[in-house]
């Protein structure tokens, strides 16, 4: 399995200073943009943790049954409240009054290993998707970072793989292509149809409209 991922893969760390260098923008519609992450692991690199169930009804409206997807993600993360003994004091405080003033409190799950808490917070206890790609390095993944996707290879009318850019310095950028038996293109913050423009006729409109510069295939050719 070749991983290509746009951004880098250095340790993430906490704090505003840490996580700057992995921001970028980008555009979702008029005059509206929102923030993401480029790294591995992609934007849950810089979340907070918490947590808000997805409105089951408002998909199944839409004809999409998340049900099962959405029970087999909860059983396999790191989901609950944060016991009291690892709140700060003025959220205590904070959460103290807003009862006495009649408002209703929600406690968010966090996606937080409390198993890695018991002697205080610690960045590394806070989920990330960055954890699946290691485990598949593990497992004999190949990552490589600084990958940009560029466009889909189509032969009979059916994707064969990618062509990336590899930014191997600031001033060096090399063009390769990968090949696989399967392809996976991973949506992220970027669903605009237009990334692949030049996919050809082998790409259905919504894997088209879903791709980002992340891609996964079974097997790779050199160069």
């Amino acid at each position: 399995m070749l991983i290509l991922e746009r951004g880098g893969n250095a340790p993430l760390k906490d704090g505003l200073l840490a996580t700057l260098p992995l921001l970028s923008t980008v555009s979702v519609g008029d005059k509206l943009a929102m923030a993401r992450a480029l790294t591995t692991g992609g934007t849950t690199a810089v979340y907070l943790g918490a947590t808000v169930r997805p409105p089951l009804e408002l998909f199944q409206s839409l004809g999409i049954d998340l049900s099962k997807a959405l029970e087999e993600a909860e059983s396999e993360l790191p989901l609950a409240p944060l016991p009291d003994a690892l709140l700060r004091p003025h959220s205590l405080k904070l959460r103290e009054s807003a009862a006495a003033l009649g408002h209703q409190l929600y406690r968010s799950r966090m996606l937080i290993d409390q198993s890695k808490v018991t002697a205080g917070y610690s960045y590394g206890a806070k989920w990330t998707a960055r954890s699946y790609v290691q485990e598949a390095v593990e497992n004999g993944a190949t990552l490589i970072n600084r990958a940009r996707v560029l466009r889909v290879l189509v032969e009979n009318n059916r994707a064969i793989g990618v062509e990336y850019e590899l930014q191997k310095s600031k001033k060096d950028v090399e063009i390769r292509q990968a090949y696989g038996g399967k392809i996976i293109l991973a949506a992220g913050a970027r669903p605009r149809r237009s990334f692949f423009g030049g996919a050809g006729s082998g790409m259905s409109p919504t894997a088209a409209s879903t791709a980002t510069p992340v891609f996964w295939c079974s097997a790779r050719s050199p160069g």
